[in-house]
This record gives structure tokens, C-alpha cells and sequence, in this order.
């Protein structure tokens, strides 16, 4: 009897479109856009622009390895994750959304790319992704503003050039299963990637009484350990915008999932996601690697000294 079928990671969405909802003409127009035969389209999500992502991959989704041969991908399941930060500016939802619950307004100027950390030469050292202002307040001395933080993940393992080449090789008529293993890395991208910019970051805000938003989308969030949630969105030091997609025909569309407010501590302890092990469990794993001829030969050395 045949193994069951590995699920692996390949396109959900490519130039902003379902890849396993397209036809085959829409497939072979993106696989040639993917390989540098023809200029991107402009990008759906945070307009005006050309995709400025390389291969036009908006979004990973989970695919288990068709029957009946012939190397084709069918989805597992329905929910996709952002590879693209642009992904979640879909239509301003997320900067509505964050306008209303943190500044009471639906309809807050935004301002991107802030620089926000400079060396000690004075040269930038680091951007905030966003700002949102309350314009009520822009001509008062009481400015009223929030930071928006969008993360998306990034994926470790095989990458796309050869599927693409496949599909354009199979007429766009399938996609194919991954010949290599791919997987979201949420773990490299929240713990090595995000934590990095909240701990820069946050401290300096409460201190000036601000808000600092962070938009990622279910899967992400999902990864991360539980948090113990804040009071409220005024006790909270960073709030969890978190998104999810909804598929509607070919597309899917950014959709509001929750807003979970947590202290620093809580977010840092969301985004390591992992414990040290024991000091005897860790010893043990050195003895077992040293291994016993290991030992032996240093007990040796010592009795001949």
C-alpha cells in the first residue's frame, strides 16, 4: 500500500490571484511574469505599482501530492499565509481598522516608511512601517498617533524558480507538487525577525504614551505561545491586528479575525515560543554526543598523566 501523500507549501496566491482557482491561460501568464518574460502587473493589494515581489507569490498554502501520477498539487485545506507584507494593506482594511479601534477614527492620514532609530552619527537606523494620525488633532498641540507594524513570514526550504519552469512546461493546466520541502518559518520571522523590532521600539512609545499595532494574519498568529491578554486596548503596550482571508471566486479577501491587546512581556514570551531545556536533559545530550570511546580516551589521557 502506498504512503500516505507529504503535504508541502507551494503557491496560494500569485499576482493576486487564487493560483489553484485559475485557468490555464491565467497560470501560464503568471509563470512567465515569475521567470522575467513579461513586466509584473500592478499590485492589488497596496496600490499604485508594479509587484515588486520576485516570483509575484502573495501567499503560501498547504498541498498534499495528487493520485493517479503525474506530479500534480492539490490544496489541503483552505487557509493561506502572507509571504508579502503588502498583502495585508488589501483595500486600507487594516488601516480603518486600527484607525478605529486605537484613534477613534475610520479615516486616519497614514504616513510610511518613519524613520524612527538613527545611530549616534545621526543616520537612519531603523523605519516604522506605518503611522496613523488622528486628524482631528493636527492642528492641536496634542497630536494623537499610533505605529502599525505588518508582518509577514518568511519560508525556509525549496525555492519556486523550478515550479514555475513546470508549470509553463505542463500549459498551465496543473500546479505541481513541490520536488523539495517548504515550509513557513514563523519562527524565524517572529523571534528573529519581529521581537527585534518591538523590543527597539516599544519601550520609547509607552514612554511617550503611544500605541504600537502589529498586523499579522491567523496562521502567523496561531504559531506564536499563548499570551496572557491586557485588560483593554488602553492597557495593552502592543495590540495584535490579526487578519484572515476569505476565498471569493478567484481571489481572496482580507477579512478582519480579532484584536488581542498584551503587555511587551507577554508579546516576547508570544514570539520565542520556546523553553530552554533542563540542565540535566542538556547534559545528558552532551554526554551522549561525546559518546563512550569519547570518554574513554580522555579517561585514558588522564590515568597516563
Amino acid at each position: 500500500m502506498d504512503a500516505a501523500p507529504s503535504s508541502r507549501h507551494t503557491i496560494g496566491e500569485w499576482f493576486g490571484l487564487s493560483a489553484a482557482s485559475m485557468g490555464a491561460a491565467d497560470r501560464m501568464r503568471s509563470a512567465g511574469m515569475a521567470l522575467g518574460l513579461g513586466p509584473p502587473p500592478q499590485c492589488p493589494f497596496d496600490k499604485p505599482g508594479q509587484c515588486r515581489k520576485k516570483g509575484g507569490v502573495c501567499s503560501l498554502r498547504p498541498h498534499v501530492r495528487g493520485g493517479g501520477g503525474g506530479g500534480r498539487a492539490v490544496p489541503a485545506g483552505a487557509e493561506v499565509c502572507a509571504v508579502c507584507p503588502r498583502r495585508l494593506y488589501e483595500d486600507d482594511l487594516v488601516v480603518r481598522w486600527v484607525g478605529k479601534e486605537l484613534l477613534g477614527t475610520a479615516d486616519p492620514p497614514k504616513i510610511r516608511e518613519v524613520d524612527f532609530l538613527q545611530t549616534k552619527e545621526g543616520k537612519a537606523a531603523g523605519r516604522i512601517d506605518m503611522v496613523l494620525c488622528d486628524p482631528r488633532t493636527l492642528a492641536s498641540g496634542d497630536l494623537r498617533w499610533c505605529i502599525v507594524e505588518t508582518q509577514a513570514v518568511y519560508f525556509s526550504g525549496g525555492k519556486m524558480g523550478d515550479e514555475f519552469q513546470r508549470i509553463l512546461d505542463a500549459g498551465g493546466s496543473f500546479i505541481p507538487f513541490p520536488d523539495k520541502a517548504r515550509r513557513p518559518d514563523f519562527r524565524s520571522s517572529g523571534a528573529k525577525r519581529l521581537q527585534p523590532q518591538l523590543e527597539a521600539k516599544c519601550p520609547t512609545l509607552r514612554s511617550w504614551g503611544k500605541k504600537l499595532a502589529v498586523v499579522v494574519d491567523r496562521p502567523f498568529f496561531d504559531s506564536l505561545s499563548p499570551m496572557d491578554r491586557a485588560l483593554d486596548n488602553d492597557d495593552g503596550e502592543i495590540i495584535w491586528f490579526v487578519v484572515r482571508y476569505e476565498a471569493r471566486g478567484d481571489r481572496y479577501a482580507l477579512a478582519k479575525d480579532k484584536v488581542v491587546p498584551v503587555a511587551l512581556d507577554a508579546a516576547r514570551k508570544g514570539l520565542q515560543n520556546a523553553d530552554p531545556v533542563s540542565k540535566q536533559d542538556f547534559e545528558g545530550m552532551l554526554r551522549a554526543r561525546i559518546g563512550p570511546v569519547e570518554r574513554a580516551g580522555q579517561g585514558g589521557a588522564g590515568d597516563a598523566s
